[in-house]
């Protein structure tokens, strides 16, 4: 498992019946939640907002690049 850091009382939690955590939270800023989202790298699917898994799927691709 992996752990995000928030400071919202918002956090919704619960898993799935295929075995997947589901996590919901609100945000502001995404920049250090796309940092926690990509260190448990494939592990983490984001489902929405489209935004932020464009952002994360961008980083992921970069590093793949990068270390091709």
């Amino acid at each position: 498992g992996f752990f995000i850091a928030t400071h919202s009382t918002r956090l919704n939690a619960s898993f799935e019946a295929e075995g997947r955590y589901l996590l919901e939270l609100p945000f502001r800023d995404d920049r250090e939640l796309v940092l926690a989202l990509l260190s448990p790298g494939r592990a983490v699917e984001v489902l929405s907002p489209v935004s932020l898994r464009r952002k994360v799927r961008a980083e992921h691709a970069g590093a793949a690049a990068i270390n091709a």
